[in-house]
């Protein structure tokens, strides 16, 4: 609303009844401006939620070859430590 603008204060009830329905259009208007960002909002969470399960997957996967080789070299080490 521009400052200079003024509240028109209703004189009938048709009035009142034409403010309410301009009133419920503002605010049907902003809800759905609301919702359309709340829905990019939640798109791009559930988008940041999938690329971490993914990257803990990868994680895992290397840890566990990291283990397997670190073992491998432990056993390797631990040969010709005793001989």
């Amino acid at each position: 609303m521009d400052e200079k603008e003024e509240i028109k204060v209703p004189k009938t009830f048709y009035e009142l009844g034409m403010m309410v329905g301009e009133i419920r259009g503002t605010l049907n208007e902003v809800k759905g401006k609301v919702d359309a960002v709340a829905k990019d909002h939640d798109e791009r969470i559930n988008c940041v939620e999938r690329d971490v399960a993914t990257m803990q997957g990868k994680a895992t996967i290397v840890g566990g070859i990291a283990g397997f080789i670190m073992g491998v070299i432990g056993l390797i080490i631990s040969y010709f430590k005793a001989n």
